[in-house]
């Protein structure tokens, strides 16, 4: 268990942040 958490942390530590910074893209230019 904690070895596949490890590897899920590390695996989706790098799309998440893209994906936020997309969406908050995405949200500010519906806005603006």
């Amino acid at each position: 268990m904690p070895r596949f958490s490890a590897m899920s942390s590390k695996s989706l530590n790098v799309p998440i942040p893209v994906d936020l910074n997309k969406s908050l893209r995405s949200v500010l230019d519906c806005y603006h």
